[in-house]
């Protein structure tokens, strides 16, 4: 897992950051987005399991992370690339909803850029208290044409 986060963590880095940019341009790379990059570590967990999960049985793409950070600061590079129609991964956990607002602000974000690309969330617990807010993610993902969302609890699944 050391690894993982030491891995995450280079990203940042301009020479890594350029790499991960330039995966972008593959035609063999799908996008993983929310990697967390920070000291959480049961999200660490989660993403080493679905990179070997990846590792394991998707072989031929590239899965490229985009923490929420670098999403922040190269959102038009990532969005001014060719990535339409190829599928969107969101990594596991509990951030969906309003008490991890800058997460869920995210999330919001690279949907409404890639409504047109297959969306796949791995396994989440959902949490909102705003019934509103409920209301406008559902909304959201309602407008994208293709969204699989697994979910990790049996509240978040009602």
């Amino acid at each position: 897992m050391l690894n993982r986060i030491k891995h995450v963590i280079k990203c940042f880095r301009n020479k890594e950051l350029y790499k991960q940019l330039k995966l972008l341009d593959s035609e063999e790379a799908v996008f993983l987005f929310g990697s967390p990059l920070y000291w959480n570590e049961g999200d660490q967990a989660i993403a080493v399991a679905e990179h070997r999960l990846w590792e394991k049985h998707i072989k031929n793409k590239n899965l490229v992370d985009i923490p929420r950070e670098l999403w922040e600061q190269k959102k038009d590079i990532i969005c001014s690339k060719n990535i339409n129609n190829r599928p969107v991964f969101f990594t596991g956990g509990g951030y969906v909803g309003d008490v991890w607002n800058d997460e869920q602000l995210f999330v919001e974000d690279v949907l409404h850029n890639f409504q047109n690309n297959p969306i796949v969330f791995f396994p989440q617990t959902v949490y909102f208290r705003e019934d509103a807010n409920f209301q406008r993610f559902i909304d959201l993902l309602n407008s994208n044409k293709n969204v699989l969302f697994f979910a990790r609890d049996s509240k978040t699944f009602e």
